[in-house]
């Protein structure tokens, strides 16, 4: 993998106030990706097959955006992807941190669709640390279905959205999508979208990561998984991964378990 384009968070948002969230300084960079073209293909068929399996589209859902989640578990290539260790050291070499795959099954990994004629997906900030964004097929012009980040605080641009506001062009930043680039990107400090299709199509797979050394840097509350799955889906797993998260946090403030007991915890 080779990295041909980066940009701290504090250079797209224009302020260092969001430091103490992050893991890295990155706020996202495009690389120039290894993925095997036929491999790419597979996926997308496969996920195509998904879709046309299900007995009907979600309703209520969340952020607008209608998408196949947990897709390691349907797709082995996408479980092949997400563990590769030599993707896993090159992606921690771009990000300035060690990363590991998101552990929560369903959220993990999913497949994005784009069609002309619907909202692709609503401004938001992303649950996990982050993701990095591969696309799987493009018949829509480079210039369509871009990841659009806001240049600013992310929950002043909430709060502006919830009021009935618009950004202006140079508050936005565009990132165009290539078949052979993905998009490393910190999504759950920058507030972000895509910008509507008029013709054509466009299918990402979307892989969730987070820093190994500071996992509880996480959005994905029971709450917010809950607005995309069941709870008989995420509830373990999330209990456990809050078992190991704070297990890691008491290694590293020097807390012994039973010396945690003691003190209530």
């Amino acid at each position: 993998m080779k990295c041909i384009e980066w940009q701290t968070l504090s250079e797209i948002t224009g302020t260092d106030d969001i430091g103490k969230k992050r893991v890295s300084d990155l706020g996202y960079a495009v690389i120039a990706t290894t993925y095997p073209a036929s491999v790419l293909q597979s996926i997308a068929q496969q996920a195509r097959a998904l879709w046309s399996a299900r007995p009907h589209s979600p309703k209520n859902k969340f952020l607008q955006l209608d998408h196949l989640r947990g897709v390691q578990n349907h797709i082995c290539e996408i479980a092949e992807m997400m563990t590769d260790q030599d993707r896993l050291k090159a992606l921690s070499e771009i990000a300035g941190v060690e990363l590991a795959p998101y552990p929560i099954p369903p959220a993990a990994a999913h497949i994005n669709h784009y069609e002309p004629g619907r909202l692709p997906i609503e401004f938001h900030t992303d649950g996990t640390a982050l993701v990095e964004l591969i696309p799987l097929q493009m018949t829509c012009p480079s210039t369509e279905g871009t990841t659009m980040i806001y240049r600013g605080d992310p929950d002043v641009g909430i709060a502006r959205l919830s009021n009935g506001e618009l950004f202006r062009p140079d508050e936005v930043l565009d990132l165009p999508q290539a078949v052979g680039r993905s998009v490393l990107m910190q999504g759950r400090l920058l507030l972000h979208g895509v910008r509507a299709l008029h013709t054509g199509t466009r299918t990402t797979l979307v892989l969730a990561l987070r820093s190994v050394r500071e996992p509880w840097k996480d959005g994905n509350t029971l709450a917010r998984l809950l607005l995309d799955d069941d709870l008989a889906e995420v509830e373990r797993p999330w209990i456990q991964d809050q078992v190991h998260i704070s297990n890691i946090y008491r290694q590293q403030a020097g807390i012994s378990s039973a010396a945690s007991d003691e003190i209530g915890g």
